[in-house]
């Protein structure tokens, strides 16, 4: 608790820069002239961004630990045009280090994003891009000692590539259609007690994934609505896929899960001459094409809200659900014996106050709460010879203040 306390404390006395994970802002269009017809002579573009964050953190998914949290991120995308065509190379170093836990993590980033206007309404575009997550001595759910202590494992640390393409055109006007494939290689680092034919939960989740995404929108100045389709089949590497009801893996193949979600969305802008909305729903479906075990349906509700308070300051809601029922060959016991389910809500708020152009104050926080009627492991008794303890249901809280520098 001291160090907890201590964590706190630095929150309210460095006020450090906040890392912010929003996109790049789309400069408004110039106007038509002699020169902007012209072709373009090559030339290269920078943008910058710095970031850094002090504030706190309550649980994270299944784990109970809490305490401070620090977090700061650099990112540059340099950028090449040269008439048709353009070539993005983005990269950034972010770093999260946890104070009274041990969870601290180290992501690198870098990717080459070519693209190419085919034409005044037709853009077609690629990407390679690798990903380095770095979580030493992560304290192992699964490997709980006798003692009650949890043996710290770098297991949870992977690497992953992707590459990909996308289109963007504009068959008509107010009309935008996108559409993008992504291909997703992750591979995780092997624990040392990692056994292929018995324990489920030391296998590293190394996977191929293929993500498809398809959405049409029209534009209006005052509203907006889009149709979208996600796709999403993962092929696992080393995780056994499960029997029907017992959830059994033995001599089983490697997993198999295919995921789509067909959404709709509405956005209205300046509604009441002040705030933006957007009202959002996603029905889910996934197919564990073995035997169905992890196959289910569910409800993605989603509604975001930004409005401007003052001169300078800008203030943004979100709250996000995802209401999820099994199929009849999940799990079969159940903590109420009825049919498995999984609930989870969010809640995430943020504040933007501009000091000038580059430089932004910023303050966010999020809530996150989930409810199963999955069993909770308890040593001794469920798992009956597992000695760990895990318990499904949580509630998470991350809170985070500083400053973000743009350019």
């Amino acid at each position: 608790m001291p160090k907890l306390k201590l964590a706190l404390a630095l929150t309210a006395v460095l006020a450090l820069p906040a890392v912010a994970g929003a996109a790049r802002p789309e400069a408004a269009p110039p106007r038509a002239s002699p020169a902007a017809l012209a072709p373009a002579e090559p030339a290269w573009t920078w943008f910058w961004e710095l970031s850094a964050a002090a504030g706190g953190f309550s649980g994270q998914k299944t784990r109970t630990d809490a305490g401070g949290l620090l977090v700061v991120e650099a990112g540059v995308e340099p950028t090449y045009a040269s008439g048709p065509l353009t070539v993005k190379l983005p990269a950034s170093l972010a770093h999260r280090q946890t104070v009274g836990a041990s969870l601290s993590e180290t992501r690198v980033r870098a990717a080459v994003e070519p693209g190419w206007q085919a034409g005044r309404s037709l853009k077609l575009g690629a990407e390679v891009g690798l990903l380095g997550v770095l979580r030493p001595d992560w304290p192992d759910q699964y490997q709980r000692e006798a003692s009650g202590l949890t043996p710290g494992t770098d297991r949870y640390s992977h690497l992953a590539w992707r590459v990909g393409a996308n289109l963007y055109a504009q068959p008509a006007p107010h009309q935008h259609l996108r559409l993008r494939y992504r291909l997703e290689s992750v591979t995780y680092r092997r624990d040392s007690a990692f056994d292929p034919a018995t324990p489920m939960h030391l296998t590293p989740r190394d996977h191929v994934e293929h993500l498809l995404q398809a959405s049409w929108r029209r534009l209006q100045p005052a509203w907006a609505v889009a149709v979208r389709l996600d796709a999403a089949f993962r092929r696992d590497a080393v995780y056994l896929a499960r029997r029907a009801g017992t959830g059994g893996s033995s001599g089983n193949p490697e997993q198999s899960l295919n995921d789509y979600e067909p959404s709709v969305e509405l956005e209205l802008r300046r509604l009441g001459g002040l705030a933006d909305l957007s009202l959002r729903y996603g029905h889910e479906i996934r197919v564990d094409t073995f035997q169905g075990y992890y196959s289910f349906t569910g409800h993605h509700p989603e509604l975001k809200l930004e409005a401007p308070l003052a001169k300078g300051l800008d203030g943004r809601l979100s709250l996000e659900a995802w209401l999820r029922t099994y199929g009849p060959d999940s799990k079969s016991n159940t903590e109420d014996g009825a049919r498995l389910t999984d609930q989870k809500v969010r809640v995430a708020a943020a504040l933007e106050w501009a000091l000038r152009d580059d430089l932004t104050v910023v303050a966010k926080a999020d809530w996150t709460h989930r409810t199963t009627n999955y069993p909770d492991y308890v040593p001794g008794v469920y798992p009956a010879t597992r000695s760990y303890e895990i318990g499904w249901d949580y509630d998470n809280v991350e809170a985070l203040v500083g400053v973000r520098w743009r350019r």
